[in-house]
Parts: structure tokens; sequence; C-alpha cells
């Protein structure tokens, strides 16, 4: 089921399927640096990068995107943020 979001005053509609499809362009393996994360398919995988890979894949750039909205939105769609 796809859900509304607005992230930076663009309107987004994503599910769970866009998440799993940002997932599997990722190279797998989080830096040092990840503090927050999620599991998708059992990977670990950082909230901000896979939101970026999302906005990505609707056809627009945010490198500006924030972990905290890839946490709101990433909730919203039913993932569990954890803290590493």
């Amino acid at each position: 089921m796809q859900k509304n979001f607005t992230i930076k005053g663009i309107v987004f509609q994503f599910s769970e399927e866009d998440v799993k499809r940002a997932a599997s362009l990722i190279k797998l393996g989080m830096g040092d640096r990840v503090r927050f994360f999620t599991k998708v398919d059992g990977k670990p995988y950082s909230v901000r990068q896979l939101l970026v890979e999302m906005v990505k894949q609707k056809g627009t750039v945010m490198p500006d995107a924030t972990t905290h909205e890839a946490i709101r939105v990433l909730r919203a769609l039913g993932f569990e943020i954890n803290e590493g």
C-alpha cells in the first residue's frame, strides 16, 4: 500500500516495495558513522541511504534528506528502526 510523504516540500508516494527496491540497489554494508538502520530481508541498511535511493528512484535527487525524515518514512511503512 502506498502512502504519501512530504519531504522538503515535495510530495512522494512510497510503499514497502519501494524500500525493498532501494535496498536491492544499495551496496550492502554500513559505515562506522551509521547510527540508525533498518533491516530489509534480514540485512541492515542505513535509513538515510535508503530514503535517498527511494527518492532517486522517483526521479528526484535529494542528497540533503535527513535521518529524521528517513526514520519517519520508514516507520510509517512498517519498518523497525534500530540504533547501532
